[in-house]
This record gives C-alpha cells, sequence and structure tokens, in this order.
C-alpha cells in the first residue's frame, strides 16, 4: 500500500484529484481504476477490469463502487447513479441516521440541500474523498460521503470510513488526560515533564522545564516551540525522539505565557498517559474513551498505512510525519465518531460522558490573558468549539454549534487551502437545509 499511496501522489496535479480519472460507468457497475498518468501499472495495482466493478474484500466490507452495502443503525445506503465521466458528479453514498423517536429535532431537514452545500461541493472542487456527520443535541441525524475510498479498485467511500484527523487527535488526548486528572492520577497544576524526562533517563535541558504542568501542555502555554522539522523534515523517527530532542533542549517562551501551538506538548502528554496509565497510549485510549461510547474502528495509522476501512491519503514518498506525531495527531476516524466524541464532552447532551462536568467546561473556557485554546480545544468568537486538522492530503474540523448541532466534516484532498473554510460549508449546508 506505501506504493499505492505513492503513485496517488504523483497522480495529483497541484494536489486536486483528476475527476476523469475515475471509474466509468460499464453496465451496472464500474470499471476498476487505472491508476492515472502512471505508464506502467504496478504489480500491486490490478489492471483495469472489462465490464462490472469487481467487488474487492476489505476484511468485512464488500462492495464495489456502485454498491454499498448497508451499515447498521442506518437506514439506508446507496451508491450515487450518476457517472463521474459522464455527467461529473461524484460517486456518492448517503446515510439518514434515524434518531430517537422522542427527539424528532429536524422533522423538517432538507438533507438533500445540505449535501450539496457540504460534501457534494467539496467533492466537486477536486478532493479524492468527503465525509459529514451531523447531530443535533447529542441525537446522531445525518451522514454522507463523496467520493472513492480506494481509486486503485473504484471503491466508493461510505459515511463510516475512517480518514486522517490530523490535530483533531489533541482532542482525544487531551480527554484522556483529563479522565486521569479526575482520578487523583494527575494535576491540572502538577509539573509532569521530569516524568517523561525521566522515563527516558535523559536530563531537561532547560531549568523552566521542571515547572510545566498538565494544565500549560493542554492549553499550548508549555513554552515550547513548533519543532517543524522534527514532525514533518524527517529529523525524528518517532513521539519519542522528538519527545528527547525537545526535553534536553531549551524552551522557546516562559511556562505559563502566550500561547504558542505546538505538536510536542500533545506528543508528550500521549507519552505522559503511558507513565501514569502503565499501558500503551492507543490501548488507554481505547479503554478509557473509545469502548465506552462504542467506538471500534478508531486507531493510530502512520504513512503509507491503508487498512480496511480507510480512505487513502495522497502523500509524498519517504514522509513519516504520522509516526511522530503520535497522539498529536495520527489518529484515524469516521465523521460520526468524531461527532459522537464531541458532543461527549457536553454535559448538558445525554449518553455517556467520560469527564466530571467542571473539567468538561473547562476545555472550552476561554483562556485569562487572551488567546483562542481551550483545553485541548480550539474556540471561536460565536461560542462554538471543538478541533481542526491540517497535514498533507487532509483537512477536517469538528464543531460544537450554539445552536445544538454538532458537525464533522473531513475531507482527503487539498480543498479548501484553509481548513477553517470548512466552517462556512457548515453555515451554507445548515441554512440550505433549512436549520439554520
Amino acid at each position: 500500500m506505501v506504493v499505492w499511496v505513492a503513485i496517488l501522489g504523483a497522480s495529483l496535479a497541484g494536489g486536486v484529484f483528476d475527476s476523469s480519472a475515475a471509474p466509468v460507468r460499464s453496465g451496472a457497475g464500474y470499471e476498476l481504476l487505472t491508476p492515472p498518468t502512471i505508464a506502467a501499472t504496478p504489480s500491486a495495482v490490478p489492471p483495469v477490469a472489462d465490464g462490472p466493478a469487481t467487488a474487492v474484500d476489505q476484511g468485512d466490507r464488500t462492495q464495489t463502487a456502485a454498491t454499498v452495502s448497508s451499515v447498521s443503525s442506518v437506514s439506508s445506503v446507496g451508491a450515487g447513479t450518476g457517472s463521474p465521466a459522464d455527467s461529473g458528479s461524484a460517486i456518492a453514498s448517503t446515510t439518514t441516521i434515524v434518531a430517537p423517536p422522542e427527539s424528532e429535532v429536524v422533522p423538517n431537514a432538507d438533507w438533500a440541500a445540505f449535501d450539496s452545500a457540504t460534501v457534494d461541493a467539496l467533492n466537486g472542487s477536486g478532493n479524492l474523498a468527503v465525509s459529514v456527520a451531523v447531530s443535533k443535541d447529542g441525537h446522531p441525524v445525518h451522514a454522507a460521503a463523496r467520493g472513492l475510498a480506494d481509486p486503485f479498485h473504484g471503491i466508493a467511500v461510505i459515511p463510516t470510513d475512517q480518514f486522517r484527523i490530523a490535530s483533531i487527535s489533541k482532542v482525544i488526548t487531551g480527554t484522556v488526560v483529563l479522565e486521569l486528572v479526575a482520578d487523583g492520577r494527575l494535576a491540572l497544576d502538577e509539573a509532569v515533564l521530569p516524568i517523561v524526562a525521566d522515563a527516558f533517563h535523559v536530563t531537561l535541558g532547560d531549568p523552566q522545564m521542571s515547572k510545566v504542568t498538565v494544565r500549560e501542555l493542554l492549553g499550548h502555554r508549555s513554552g515550547f516551540g513548533a519543532f517543524e522539522p522534527q514532525f514533518f523534515d524527517n529529523q525524528s523517527v518517532s513521539c519519542e525522539d522528538a519527545a528527547i530532542t525537545a526535553l534536553t533542549g531549551h524552551l522557546r517562551g516562559t511556562p505559563g505565557g502566550g500561547e504558542t501551538y505546538s505538536n510536542m506538548n500533545f506528543c508528550i502528554l500521549g507519552l505522559l498517559i503511558e507513565q501514569i496509565a502503565g499501558d500503551g497510549y492507543s490501548t488507554v485510549v481505547d479503554q478509557r474513551l473509545l469502548a465506552p461510547l462504542g467506538i471500534t474502528d478508531m486507531h493510530l495509522a502512520g504513512n503509507g498505512v491503508f487498512d480496511p476501512g480507510m480512505v487513502v491519503h495522497a502523500e509524498g514518498a519517504g514522509r513519516d510525519f504520522l509516526d511522530v506525531l503520535d497522539g498529536a495527531g495520527a489518529w484515524v476516524a469516521s465523521a460520526p465518531d468524531l461527532v459522537r466524541i464531541l458532543d461527549s464532552l457536553d454535559p448538558a447532551k445525554p449518553g455517556w460522558h467520560p469527564l466530571p462536568d467542571d473539567l468538561a467546561d473547562l476545555m472550552h473556557q476561554w483562556p485569562e490573558g487572551g488567546g483562542s485554546l481551550g483545553l485541548a480545544m480550539r474556540l471561536w468568537r460565536d461560542g462554538s468549539w471543538g478541533h481542526t486538522g491540517t497535514i498533507e492530503s487532509t483537512h477536517s474540523i469538528v464543531l460544537h454549534r450554539q445552536d445544538g448541532y454538532t458537525v464533522a466534516i473531513l475531507v482527503s484532498g487539498s480543498r479548501p487551502s484553509e481548513t477553517d473554510d470548512l466552517i462556512g460549508y457548515i453555515a451554507r449546508g445548515l441554512t440550505a437545509a433549512h436549520l439554520a
């Protein structure tokens, strides 16, 4: 699969998926995708088939680009009937999730109009795949997806597929850290860098580091710089390697001072979770957050990894940033799962909550002294909170709005150029659906 991802990266002109290379209609199905602009098809990629597409087995998921199997707890899933080659429309799968009868929160929603303004518009701009999920007052009400999860087999994306979520991973890491705070195993104002340094048998390089607290790491006020070369220029091979570089170096700012957004804060928090919980980071996250929410498919995924149910993201050859980001940005998730996680952090919404009310509310409180970052959370002036994520061929957002809607949009592709522009897609979609 490493080869496939590299080929896809080479096949994107300016980071935009060429829809002319999408599967063309053949009878009732679609032909398998030929990797575009590649003269010789690698042996790992099946040749183009004559006639309808052959179903591809992805573990417990078998489907073609023209037929999408139904999934549990949804009312219907259907593939788009228009051919990308002859109509310009994207391969589509749309799921309307049945909310509990007592809620009846959106009886007159125009979800077709919502999809047109969100997933259709984003997929039409040249992205490979797009997914969206919506809840109202904590009840899931809609999910949809457009495009291709696997362009080399012509497999359509479905709403339960996992995308890279980049920095939304920080919400996951931060929530588990706060669970440990709630359990009394950590304190928000406890200095914790010595714990991590001792675990790796290194000496802190800056005396100020001995003062850095859990709260300051969660709020990007630790004093660490960005460490972009360690995360994105192959100067570190793992989160542990990057953390040792940071811990044995010097702070760029004063602990507790101004905000400096840094992946290092959450790389280190992931390592701290392991030391305090006594188990691997992803295992602790599964046990403490994902399993209680009924989420079974989320996981960490490195560069070049394409597991069943995952969407392909184009990337340059030789990249290793996901292995280094780890708890700061390496999770893959579906849009409905992200909505479920963010809703669980609102004490007013139904269902299981990982945190006591005071800690959940603290995550999205505005910081004293200015800034726009809560604890493992981004904040917006209209009262919305959530997080965004941006890495190569990845744009993601999960947003909790004041009107009771929580929306996640996940993109495999390069559009929009600014991830915050996804907020506008959400607003236009809800307006088009007569929901805002």
